[in-house]
This record gives C-alpha cells, structure tokens and sequence, in this order.
C-alpha cells in the first residue's frame, strides 16, 4: 500500500493491477489490470507511474 495524493492510496496486486482509493469517499479506480504491479507513485504533475514485475514501468497521464 502506498500514499499516493491527497485523500488517496494505491494497493499494488498480482495479475489486478492497482487500485487507487479515495479513502474519504470509498471511491476506487483500477489501472492495468492482468498486470503484476509493484509499485505506484504520482509525480509533482499529478501523473501516474507503476513498476511491474515483468514488463517495466508504466507512465498513466491524468486528466486536467
């Protein structure tokens, strides 16, 4: 699990990608899915990056 933005945390799975949760509002995104992730991190823009166990790293940009 790891703090990711305000109000918000990632969990990391095996073969279910991420979730990021609002933990305020109980409200949950999943980011790639059938992935193995290992790590989750948000840039000073508010992006999203992910580590994964076989296939590198993962660049998520965010809406404006």
């Amino acid at each position: 699990m790891y703090l990711t933005g305000k109000n918000t945390f990632a969990v990391t799975t095996v073969k279910q990608g991420t979730y990021i949760i609002n933990y305020l509002t109980g409200e949950r995104k999943n980011y790639l899915n059938n992935n193995i992730t290992t790590a989750t991190v948000i840039d000073r823009e508010n992006n999203l990056w992910f580590g994964s166990y076989d296939k590198g790293f993962f660049y998520v940009p965010i809406p404006k």
